[in-house]
């Protein structure tokens, strides 16, 4: 059986707080005894660790190397000619037509995700709003069908919500609603 290797999981992160703006920060297993004094090789346990790159404004003094490579290709916000001006000139990335378009993709890729998202959120919050809504004009208007026949009629709740075939695992939220 082959030995395990070492997994190196590196998150590009793009929307970050500002202290976390422009920085690579590492994070590694440790070994913590907390009963008895059992001692591992390092090798046995250090198995994975994870890397966090944390993007911002590209033209930050921290943003150098790697970090403005980055910055640079994913922003959301720089103009794609400044973009590809900067990665053709600072980095030497030939912008071939096949090139380009990939970079125009990957600027926008986050902002079409993002947008997506939102999209998404809105239709869901839109649908339970209404499926909400009918619930609650349901509700009002059964609960003005009780009042009237118990005001017009002088039948008890009960007799009302009989007269309605109100389900019985309902009836109690209507009995509620009228003794407020």
């Amino acid at each position: 059986m082959k030995k395990i290797r070492k997994v190196y999981s590196i998150w590009v992160c793009t929307d970050v707080p500002k202290k976390y703006q422009n920085t690579i920060t590492a994070y590694n297993m440790a070994e913590s005894n907390y009963v008895g004094d059992a001692h591992a090789d390092k090798d046995s346990y250090d198995l994975l660790s994870v890397v966090m790159i944390g993007l911002g404004d590209p033209n930050d003094e921290r943003s150098d190397g790697m970090l403005r490579f980055l910055n640079t290709l994913l922003s959301t916000e720089m103009p794609i000619d400044e973009k590809k001006r900067i990665l053709q000139d600072e980095f030497k990335c030939s912008m071939m037509m096949n090139v380009s378009e990939e970079v125009l993709s990957m600027g926008s890729l986050g902002m079409a995700l993002v947008k997506k998202g939102i999209e998404q959120g809105r239709n869901e919050g839109r649908q339970e709003g209404r499926d909400e809504g009918l619930r609650e004009g349901r509700s009002e208007g059964i609960l003005a069908s009780i009042r009237s026949l118990m005001k017009k009629m002088g039948w008890t709740v009960i007799d009302a919500m009989n007269a309605l075939d109100i389900p019985e695992d309902e009836r109690q939220k209507y009995i509620e609603a009228l003794a407020k």
